[in-house]
């Protein structure tokens, strides 16, 4: 079961939008539930929240999505996302109020497949990269995606979340990664900022070529919807690796 919340805010008092950041929000959203599962979060890798937050300067706005994967996550955090009227932010001294909410609810995990079936063809997809993107390997920083870090990122992110449907064939990963090549990026260097340290990432596009067999090609469906509820890389709960699909 995942719920996805799509929160349109606009300040109250006289804050600077462009002050507030996913890590604010994160913040804030922790400070509203309970202690016991906030240690929780902090303690597993693969948090079951999402989140990222855009900025609209033409009508001084922002976007902010949050993604609950699983219904443990809905059933502690839905309510403080649609009972209150205002958030304050206390990291930026913002007063923001919800002007706007929609939710979008897939009920369970069968729910989920169907629909990424119903993809069209996926010969040359394309993920964009919304917020900062980064991976780390032995300790250090990746600043450029690969298919690998990719794709094995998102089926740890699935199996964490599936009750129901693991994906422990090694060998169908394999293929996954081997049939899949990067054709083309238009990507920059994006650092995302918390605590006074920037990790370093980007964000933009990458377009892949793929050659894989059908039931490959679904699995690849399957972790394409995903990835926009996930997010991919590190630090997605606090507003890292959002991204975007798009079938060309």
């Amino acid at each position: 079961m995942i719920k996805q919340f799509r929160i349109r805010l606009k300040p109250v008092n006289a804050a600077t939008l462009s002050a507030i950041s996913s890590y604010y929000m994160y913040g804030m959203l922790t400070e509203l539930l309970e202690p016991d599962y906030v240690t929780f979060l902090h303690e597993n890798s693969f948090s079951p929240i999402s989140q990222y937050i855009r900025i609209n300067p033409a009508d001084n706005s922002a976007e902010w999505t949050v993604n609950l994967l699983g219904r443990e996550a809905i059933n502690q955090v839905s309510a403080v996302l649609e009972n209150n009227n205002c958030f304050n932010i206390t990291g930026c001294n913002c007063q923001l109020a919800i002007e706007d909410l929609s939710i979008t609810l897939l009920p369970s995990d069968e729910a989920l497949i169907e629909r990424a079936r119903t993809l069209p063809d996926i010969a040359k997809p394309t993920m964009e990269f919304i917020s900062p993107t980064s991976f780390k390997s032995y300790g250090e920083y990746l600043i450029f995606p690969s298919v690998e870090h990719i794709i094995r990122n998102l089926v740890n992110r699935w199996n964490s979340y599936s009750q129901s449907y693991l994906i422990n064939d090694d060998d169908a990963v394999v293929a996954l990664i081997q049939g899949i090549k990067i054709a083309g990026y238009r990507l920059h260097s994006s650092y995302f900022r918390l605590k006074g340290a920037s990790i370093p990432g980007f964000k933009g596009e990458v377009r892949f070529s793929t050659r894989l067999s059908i039931p490959i090609a679904e699995l690849f469906k399957i972790l394409l919807y995903f990835s926009e509820y996930s997010g991919v890389g590190i630090k997605t709960s606090l507003g890292m690796g959002a991204t975007k699909y798009k079938i060309n």
